[in-house]
């Protein structure tokens, strides 16, 4: 009887690496899944944030007040009215207001001296992102300074943020009296 050399792996041997690799998958793969999450989160809260940075520049620029609000609908209308804390959606714009009604009024469209004009338009994440404020628009005055005499607080959550004070998943952002604003880990509310 003739012997074959042993060049292979047995069914068994196979199973079991094929049973390692799945266990490994199993812890893996959820991991990878909150990573994209996170950095899909970090990169829509950095465009938010440069929004704010760039309304604010605006106002100083423009010498005059710019308005920066949740969208209604598809429309270039502000949202208004509703609850104490409103989720305001992630559709945005930013205009400057020259008759400093909080009104998107655009005129002829022209971005003249006299009348409203329409500085950009943003998406900050089709669901994954919730903004959520006490107030539906941000205003900075030709100063640079908001609007409101305490500032804003506005609450940004992932759209998987646990209730409260998820640290991973949610941050506030702060916009001072003179304008600068400062982001810290977490959220009172994420609903």
């Amino acid at each position: 009887m003739k012997k074959f050399p042993k060049n292979g792996f047995t069914l068994i041997e196979l199973l079991v690496v094929v049973a390692i690799l799945a266990i490994i998958m199993a812890y893996a793969v959820p991991g990878l899944t909150s990573m994209s999450e996170r950095g899909q989160m970090r990169a829509n809260l950095d465009k938010f944030k440069t929004s704010l940075q760039m309304a604010r520049s605006e106002a100083v620029t423009r010498r005059a007040s710019v308005v920066l609000c949740a969208k209604k609908n598809n429309t270039e209308v502000c949202r208004t009215g509703g609850q104490a804390r409103k989720r305001l959606g992630n559709d945005w714009m930013m205009f400057v207001d020259r008759n400093n009604n909080q009104l998107a009024d655009f005129g002829s469209g022209q971005c003249a001296d006299t009348e409203d004009c329409l500085l950009s338009l943003e998406n900050y994440g089709t669901g994954n992102l919730i903004i959520t404020s006490a107030d539906r628009e941000i205003i900075f005055n030709p100063d640079g300074t908001p609007n409101k005499a305490d500032g804003y607080n506005i609450q940004v959550c992932a759209g998987n943020a646990k209730d409260n004070n998820d640290e991973f998943r949610s941050v506030t952002i702060s916009i001072m009296p003179t304008g600068s604003f400062s982001v810290r880990k977490g959220t009172d509310s994420c609903q």
